[in-house]
């Protein structure tokens, strides 16, 4: 009787590790009900140490239709496909495939695929993360929270038709200028300018990329002084990037002086960028959030929506014109949509790539929102924008009559 007891209790105990109290789980903001369409529910648990849930609720909800889910027995794999992307899972089995662009990998799971009064629960982590979010564990509230980057882009979508347009056009060729004066209200003879134009000449063949790019650099500040007098007053160059490396080849004396030969190859580690040469706007917005999942909690989306829409608002309507007037710097949070992170950003747009590879290779600077406006606390901005052109023009300026001035010009045609 002692060892049926001893028994009991082991199996008990055994049965408590695996399968823990129900917790939660918030995609967006919100929490998710697993009650299905005959009123069942069977909610999210923890099996094995890691979260299990209904397996078609959860790919609906992050945008997979039932039209793209397979699922006939037990005995069969539960198949689904979202854009570039098919997941293959079994009941019963740690093993899951993932193809994507039609790259098979094959993926070992904590947790297998269960069936739990009458409904497959599947692992989050591995549905949400395959389909690309980014998935989170509050502890303090038992809840699995999930951030699902299309919601920002369907925002997008809906509230700045004009932006969304400009970030998506694929532009043959693309004009842009940056401008940075500096004045001084008391004394002009410090006054100075620095201006940056050029072209892009884009062109694709499979998946790679050429870019033919003429640089300018010409006014009065001491840095475009040193770069005139040193012979880099224009380069020129063709970039090419493949899946593996940028090959940047050198068109004229200008960037020769610079590289010290005709043509470098860079590995992509090299460039200390985030994100890729093809990443989609998707992979933008990730990466530009780039939130680590220690720190996510139920709050998280919250504070991401709030930056995005307080953003967003600068770029409403189809043409925007908008004029802010005076801001101090100290009353703008931004804990994720920080605009200067775009340094380190390489994504499916011809300037950011252009942007990205010479600021990494040349400049080899980045500046933070605190740096850019730590001295010039008073923010005034302009935008222009439709669907191709993009004009902005940022005045900062401080309480010792001190101002800079930053016009940033883009054309994509």
């Amino acid at each position: 009787m002692k060892k049926i007891i001893c028994l009991f209790v082991i199996l008990l105990s055994l049965t408590s590790s695996a399968y823990a109290a129900d917790v939660n789980v918030q995609i967006n903001g919100k929490i998710i009900d697993f009650t299905d369409s005959q009123g069942n529910k069977v909610n999210a648990q923890i099996i094995n140490e890691r979260t299990m849930v209904p397996f078609r609720k959860i790919f609906n909800e992050l945008g997979v239709v039932d039209e793209n889910i397979t699922y006939t027995s037990s005995e069969e794999p539960i198949t689904a496909k979202k854009d570039n992307v098919e997941i293959i899972i079994q009941i019963g089995s740690t093993t899951a495939k993932k193809i994507e662009n039609g790259v098979e990998k094959t993926i070992t799971l904590d947790s297998a695929p269960v069936i739990i009064e009458g409904r497959t629960l599947v692992p989050l982590r591995f549905i949400a993360e395959s389909l690309g979010n980014t998935v989170g564990w509050d502890s303090a509230n038992a809840t699995a929270v999930i951030i699902d980057y299309n919601y920002f882009i369907n925002n997008l979508k809906n509230k700045s038709v004009s932006l969304y347009n400009f970030l998506t056009k694929d532009a043959a060729e693309t004009n842009f200028s940056i401008t940075r004066n500096y004045f001084d209200d008391e004394d002009s003879t410090k006054n100075d300018s620095a201006i940056v134009s050029g072209q892009i000449i884009e062109s694709r063949s499979g998946n790679n990329v050429t870019q033919n790019v003429t640089m300018n650099f010409d006014g009065t500040n001491e840095v475009i002084k040193e770069i005139i007098s040193e012979g880099w007053a224009n380069i020129q160059f063709e970039n090419t990037y493949t899946e593996k490396s940028i090959v940047s080849k050198a068109l004229n004396d200008g960037l020769k002086k610079i590289y010290g030969i005709e043509q470098l190859t860079f590995d992509y580690s090299e460039l200390e960028c985030s994100g890729s040469y093809d990443a989609s706007l998707y992979e933008l917005f990730k990466t530009l959030c780039n939130v680590e999942e220690s720190s996510i909690n139920i709050s998280t989306f919250d504070t991401l929506n709030n930056e995005f829409n307080n953003l967003l608002k600068l770029f409403n309507g189809t043409d925007t014109k908008l004029y802010t007037g005076n801001k101090n710097s100290n009353d703008i949070e931004l804990n994720y949509f920080d605009f200067t992170k775009f340094d380190n950003i390489i994504w499916d747009d011809s300037v950011s790539r252009v942007y990205s590879f010479i600021n990494s290779q040349i400049f080899k600077y980045d500046i933070t929102l605190e740096e850019l406006s730590y001295d010039y606390p008073t923010i005034n901005i302009e935008i222009n924008l439709n669907n191709s052109e993009l004009n902005i023009d940022l005045k900062l300026s401080n309480e010792y009559n001190e101002r800079i001035e930053y016009i940033v010009k883009i054309n994509k045609i």
